[in-house]
């Protein structure tokens, strides 16, 4: 009986702890001075990672991530590993990350955005940091505004939204909007996920409460 209660506790903790066994297609653009991104990488692996490129003035490196939790549930993480301003002019760069062909979850949701301002040096005036949702699957496409956060200077906000009705395919779009009046650094991070069911809290709950019961039935046997 301890067995299959333990072996339950664990299935339990598996669902919640394991990441699915897939992944999505992500791609990064990059544009400047409020111009139209570029593609400039691409992957249907489920992360990329984009070398030192140079564009208007910046140098920026980025490492992206499509890595759905527990099974079909998308969380897109983006991150600007170096993006710094080598002109000393005022100048703007965009980078966008898309994770595209989603097919889960369906109708309406709660998404969260994590918009985190990890370092901002030198000439850097403001990061703007947004995540958009597009049900035509669209690729780096801003109509449709899930959460939005500027900063200027080092911070975290964790932002939830509620999505229209999403049907497959769909994609969710993160971006990085930096706005410089000289030379400066920066490094910023997004994430998107879904918020989890109740259903779904719940089992998470009642597998640490079994787990603690065995624990306390363990000890009190030694």
């Amino acid at each position: 009986m301890k067995k299959v209660v333990f072996a339950a506790v664990l299935a339990g903790l598996t669902l919640w702890l394991v990441p699915g066994a897939y992944a999505d297609n992500v791609f990064v653009g990059l544009g400047a001075n409020g111009g139209a991104p570029g593609l400039v990488a691409a992957s249907g692996t489920g992360a990329v990672f984009l070398a030192p490129s140079s564009v208007a003035g910046w140098t920026v490196s980025a490492t992206a991530f499509g890595t759905p939790l527990a099974g079909p549930e998308p969380t897109l993480e983006g991150f600007t590993v170096d993006a710094s301003n080598t002109s000393s002019g005022i100048s703007s760069l965009q980078i966008y990350v898309t994770e595209g062909s989603l097919s889960s979850p369906t109708g309406i949701n709660t998404f969260l955005s994590g918009l985190t301002s990890n370092l901002l040096l030198g000439g850097i005036g403001s990061v703007t940091e947004s995540t958009y949702i597009d049900t035509g699957n669209g690729l780096f496409t801003t109509t449709s505004l899930l959460s939005s956060q500027t900063f200027t200077g080092i911070g975290s906000v964790t932002l939830g939204a509620t999505t229209p009705s999403l049907a497959a395919p769909y994609s969710e779009t993160e971006v990085f909007d930096i706005q410089a009046t000289g030379v400066g650094t920066v490094q910023d991070t997004i994430t998107i996920s879904n918020a989890p069911e109740p259903g779904t809290l719940t089992l998470f709950g009642s597998g640490l409460i079994g787990l603690a019961g065995l624990l306390r039935r363990k000890l009190a046997l030694v």
